[in-house]
């Protein structure tokens, strides 16, 4: 996990509940500095964080789009990588495409190693313009509808 997520899950586990900065420092072995960026991070994902001087920091609102962050704590962690985007083609031409990518660098590699991380993969889009169904019938998901 980046270290927004592993900010979040600390979040999370301590709901309504103000963190110190050195706290979550410490937890996570990481520097104030990073900590910072963290929490910048999920700022900038939607996540009002409040910062109160002698407190620490508190989430007083969540975003209401799909969030990466928010998922990957939520999740399996047979999960290893979540790509959310705006608008895409199809997400399973845009999985199929990490897929081979993911195979033509195994090819290239010793077979002993392990796989690549496109393995664990998902792939979330809050639009798609030329999804395919079943029997590769065509149709679209309007902005929202995923």
């Amino acid at each position: 996990m980046d270290t927004a997520t592993e900010v979040l899950k600390l979040f999370l586990e301590n709901p309504k509940e103000n963190i110190s900065g050195q706290y979550i420092s410490e937890r996570l072995g990481i520097s104030r500095n990073a900590v910072w960026k963290g929490i910048e991070q999920l700022r900038k994902s939607g996540y009002i964080i409040e910062g109160i001087t002698n407190k620490g920091y508190v989430i007083s609102r969540f975003p209401t789009d799909v969030d990466k962050h928010y998922l990957q704590v939520k999740l399996s962690s047979f999960w290893k990588e979540i790509i959310v985007v705006d608008s895409i083609d199809s997400t399973n031409i845009q999985l199929k495409k990490l897929a081979d990518q993911e195979q033509d660098q195994n090819q290239e590699q010793d077979q002993d190693q392990e796989q690549g991380k496109k393995r664990g993969t998902i792939f979330i889009a809050k639009e798609q313009t030329k999804g395919k169904g079943r029997l590769g019938r065509q149709w679209n998901s309007q902005s929202g509808g995923l």
